[in-house]
């Protein structure tokens, strides 16, 4: 592993800290050219993050995301963005009080697993991986899924418009 786990934590509660306080300074009623809000942009990261811990935890995206393997497997990006966006549609204090829960759950299971039991969670998610994608180790897919999906979010939400 490229980075250690104690620094792979700070990042990702650096990274968590980010997305809240942009979360409690955005606009009430603010959206980007997409027309996602605060919202969605947390029930965005939850869904995903809840993922993550499913696949560390021996469950599998798709389920934790509501879809067999088959539904999962049918759906680009976007619509399943777009599905995520409803099914877990909630006010922002809610979804920060849920991303709290599932970060716990995130960082509890990462405190228990061995380095070498982590790699071999992950080696279902590299099966899915499209021909050519990059074959990310189990540290890239955690970096990417945790602190650096609540970095992106946070600046989607501190670019917040309120409407015209």
């Amino acid at each position: 592993m490229e980075m250690g786990r104690e620094a792979l934590l700070a990042k990702m509660r650096a990274g968590r800290e980010a997305l809240l306080a942009a979360a409690s300074a955005a606009p009430p009623s603010g959206r980007d050219e997409s027309g996602w809000d605060t919202a969605d942009h947390l029930a965005h990261v939850l869904a995903w993050e809840g993922a993550l811990v499913a696949v560390l935890t021996g469950g599998s995206t798709p389920e934790a995301l509501g879809y067999s393997r088959d539904e999962y497997d049918r759906l680009d990006t976007d619509t399943l963005n777009a599905a995520i966006r409803e099914r877990y549609r909630a006010a922002p204090d809610v979804l920060a009080d849920r991303l709290g829960a599932t970060r716990a759950r995130l960082e509890a299971a990462l405190a228990a697993m061995p380095d070498a039991e982590i790699e071999a969670r992950f080696e279902a998610v590299r099966q899915w991986e499209a021909p050519g994608e990059p074959q990310w180790s189990a540290w890239d897919w955690l970096l990417s899924y945790a602190p650096a999906h609540d970095e992106e979010h946070a600046g989607y939400i501190n670019a917040l418009k309120e409407p015209a």
